[in-house]
């Protein structure tokens, strides 16, 4: 019984030492980079493509995170709000989809919370706020929570 018990400990321990990363650590990396890289954004927006972002809401919110973000890259200002609506819309859309889903929410929260004023797209802050605190003691996701405790403690 204490072999087996050692094996499949050891097994376990082995397994998360060499673990793959899944499509959605991958879109987590490049999130978190993508906040100060055009390169990364770029990276995102392709791999929320292949991960079929029309038919994931979690992949077609981190895309359209990433090209709210690319936003910033551009020079044009009406490429500037093109990248931008175009973005909103994919989060939103996600966020309809799926209103209870809390990474989104985190999202839109995140995205809120960093671009100007005057973008008008400032609507949620509380209430995604409220929801995320709410539904934190819940979150079964460590590497999510973990998150979510960082950013919120960064931003007040």
């Amino acid at each position: 019984m204490k072999i087996k018990f050692s094996f499949l400990l050891l097994f376990f321990m082995y397994s998360r030492l060499f673990a793959i990363p899944t499509p959605l650590d991958e879109m987590r990396t490049l999130y978190k980079q993508a906040a100060s890289s055009e390169d990364a954004c770029s990276k995102l927006i392709k791999f929320c493509d292949e991960q079929k972002s029309v038919t994931n809401p979690t992949a077609l919110g981190y895309k359209g995170c990433a090209t709210m973000m690319m936003a910033k890259y551009f020079i044009n200002p009406y490429s500037k709000w093109s990248a931008f609506s175009s973005g909103k819309e994919m989060l939103e859309q996600a966020i309809n989809t799926y209103p209870t889903n809390v990474e989104l929410r985190f999202l839109r929260f995140t995205i809120q919370k960093n671009v100007p004023a005057f973008l008008g797209y400032n609507n949620n802050i509380t209430s995604d706020k409220i929801f995320l605190l709410n539904e934190i003691k819940r979150l079964k996701d460590l590497q999510l929570k973990n998150t979510i405790v960082e950013f919120m403690a960064q931003s007040n």
